[in-house]
């Protein structure tokens, strides 16, 4: 069958291969530096399978891949949880647990519905593409289903996108003031990218709510899945300038990474006695003082403009001279300066996770994690034990 390579036709070929190279290289990076990435590497990589299953049904060619038939709603119930998980994990910090299997409800429930039809062979599934493939409208209306009406699976997915999207932007909204106080550029370029990826998301959904349900379904799963084509290439090209979000650069890694490449004897580096008061009294006057580390987010970068002190600079004092890593200093000032505020009786007028907040934490588990480390109890345990004192 001869494909007519048309505009819309040429979006989806570029879309999907874009897709997969991003994809790729959110999988291997996430596996070796960030591993969060790896869930926007699975949401990018299971846009494109959606993708080239729509090119496939658009220009017919589906008939050519029986196999694949019913197999684009699966990703299609997962893209909206992955990006809602990721974005949620970047911005407070957390891992995955068991309790985000219930995101997976979606997805058991269409497979349990459509069990029957994987197991049909190639011709019987062929025959059901024929019947469908000359109406794409049609073929997304799953009529095969044996416990919800038909077209029910289509708008439950886009109900469900528009559901996940919510949740997505509520977050990235709700911390947008932390984005734009930080001084951290990584964080803020993040903060824009998905700012505009989220933007560029609306138009995945609305199309089916403003023309699908009542109007033209044929134009609805056009503009969608064209609209999808263009997120999924833009996603890709903006990611190459972002290498925080593509490659899993920290920023300590950038920094050091920055100066290697001018100095490679860095951990040679010794400083002078004069040096060291210097570097000393100006990151005292800051932490001490200035108490800078209540500001959520705060990095080495934002530590070198407030001192006026090189990172690299920053970076030998705090490793060499004071053993310890940035965040392992900022996070202990955060911990004694709860510790004060637990003594001083916030606790009174606020919760733990209140304090945590105050103190520059992202969320209450770091907050936790860190008292442990640095008092070897829990806040609970520490305000228990100065009540009983």
């Amino acid at each position: 069958m001869d494909i007519l390579l048309n505009f819309k036709e040429l979006c989806y070929f570029v879309s999907i291969i874009i897709g997969i190279e991003v994809s790729l290289v959110l999988f291997i990076f996430g596996i070796k530096k960030e591993k969060t990435n790896i869930l926007l590497g699975f949401n990018i990589f299971f846009t494109t399978y959606s993708l080239f299953l729509a090119s496939l049904i658009s220009s017919g060619m589906l008939v050519n891949f029986p196999e694949l038939y019913r197999t684009g709603n699966f990703t299609g119930l997962l893209i909206g949880p992955l990006l809602y998980i990721y974005i949620r994990n970047v911005v407070y910090q957390n891992s995955l647990s068991y309790k985000d299997l219930i995101h997976l409800i979606p997805f058991l429930v269409f497979l349990i519905d459509f069990w029957p039809i994987y197991f049909l062979s190639s011709s019987d599934k062929l025959g059901l593409i024929l019947s469908e493939i000359d109406d794409p409208a049609k073929f997304t209306n799953f009529n095969q289903s044996r416990f919800f009406p038909s077209n029910f699976h289509g708008i439950f997915r886009t109900i469900l996108l528009a559901f996940y999207w919510i949740l997505s932007s509520r977050i990235v909204y709700k911390n947008r003031k932390h984005f734009l106080k930080t001084k951290n550029q990584f964080g803020s370029i993040w903060q824009k990218w998905i700012t505009l990826y989220l933007f560029l998301w609306l138009f995945s959904f609305l199309p089916y709510f403003l023309i699908g349900i009542k109007g033209d379904p044929q134009l609805a799963f056009d503009l969608i899945h064209f609209s999808v084509a263009l997120i999924t290439i833009f996603a890709g090209v903006a990611l190459l300038f972002f290498p925080k979000i593509l490659y899993g650069l920290d920023e300590f890694e950038f920094i050091v990474n920055e100066q290697n490449e001018v100095d490679e004897n860095l951990e040679k580096h010794v400083l002078s006695t004069e040096k060291i008061q210097e570097l000393k009294k100006k990151i005292h006057k800051s932490l001490k003082e200035e108490k800078v580390f209540l500001i959520k987010g705060y990095s080495l970068a934002d530590l070198a403009k407030d001192t006026e002190i090189p990172s690299y600079l920053l970076t030998i004092y705090i490793n060499k001279y004071l053993n310890c890593s940035f965040s392992d200093l900022i996070n202990k000032e955060r911990v004694d300066e709860s510790i004060r505020m637990i003594e001083n009786g916030y606790l009174e007028q606020k919760t733990f996770e209140g304090i945590a907040d105050l103190c520059g934490f992202n969320n209450r588990n770091s907050f936790i994690n860190s008292f442990k480390k640095y008092k070897g109890m829990t806040p609970s345990q520490y305000k228990n034990q100065l009540n009983i004192a």
